[in-house]
């Protein structure tokens, strides 16, 4: 029987898992966030603390980026894939300011979620990629590229504390490139900076180029049991842009359907 972790194409399994389950662990936080701030109930108030927004929500999102950087490292054609999921970010942008603007509910606007910064950072890699390969003179090649994607991974990452505590940002053009803070009363829904995610790409894209040159899984394939228990997070990876799309329409859908029938208040 053809293993349920597989697709007809060879995958690596373990980055379609961690994918998966980090997508799996964001639209759990998408549909208790859904309950509380839009339909209204008063639970999941953690949501609010220090502990989840500065050291449980954080490590989910890095897995993701990491991970789809580690991905970035197999394609051929880097910057198409960068551009193509820029449009469609820009699209999901202007489609939420539709949405607002035609409906009756006081919601949030997607200004820069993950999608744009997964778009900036293929576009960047995928730059940086052409720079070095128009370099590219000795055997040293590859060597040099991981460690240059990993000193300037890790210097984006600790980049805006640096600027904070050197600097001060006080223009706001920059508190949303770095931190993600938006002019206040701005109603804003799902939205991320571009640092210091776009170090962890990076560090991803130099994961996958060193440690999976042989394109081969680094584990042991899993038995049958285990394979049925982990194929809907090996779907979920294998398709996180899709469900990433998909899956808050579709919850706010089942939400919606819900209140209908009285079993939950009305939004």
């Amino acid at each position: 029987m053809e293993n349920l972790l597989k697709e007809k194409k060879k995958r690596i399994v373990e980055i379609d898992l961690l994918r998966g389950a980090a997508v799996f662990l964001m639209i759990l936080h998408h549909f208790i966030f859904d309950l509380r701030y839009i339909v209204g109930l008063d639970i999941f108030a953690f949501q609010e603390t220090v502990c989840f927004q500065e050291y449980m929500r954080p490590p989910v999102i890095a897995v993701f980026i990491v991970v789809s950087g580690i991905s970035s490292s197999f394609s051929r054609n880097n910057l198409r894939r960068g551009l193509r999921l820029l449009i469609a970010s820009l699209i999901l942008t202007g489609g939420s300011l539709l949405v607002r603007s035609l409906s009756h509910l006081d919601m949030g606007v997607i200004v820069f979620n993950v999608f744009h910064v997964l778009a900036i950072s293929i576009i960047i890699y995928a730059l940086l990629e052409k720079l070095f390969q128009g370099r590219k003179t000795t055997e040293t090649y590859s060597f040099k590229f991981f460690l240059f994607l990993i000193i300037l991974g890790t210097a984006l990452i600790f980049l805006p504390g640096i600027l904070q505590q050197k600097f001060g940002l006080k223009s706001t053009v920059l508190n949303i490139i770095f931190f993600a803070k938006y002019p206040a009363g701005m109603r804003l829904l799902d939205n991320m900076a571009l640092f210091p995610w776009l170090g962890f790409f990076l560090i991803g894209a130099a994961f996958g180029m060193y440690f999976y040159r042989e394109r081969k899984s680094l584990f042991p394939e899993p038995g049958p049991r285990l394979g049925k228990v982990l194929a809907p997070f090996a779907f979920l990876g294998r398709n996180a842009l899709w469900v990433y799309l998909l899956h808050q329409p579709i919850i706010l859908a089942i939400l919606w359907l819900l209140a209908q029938v009285g079993f939950l208040p009305g939004f």
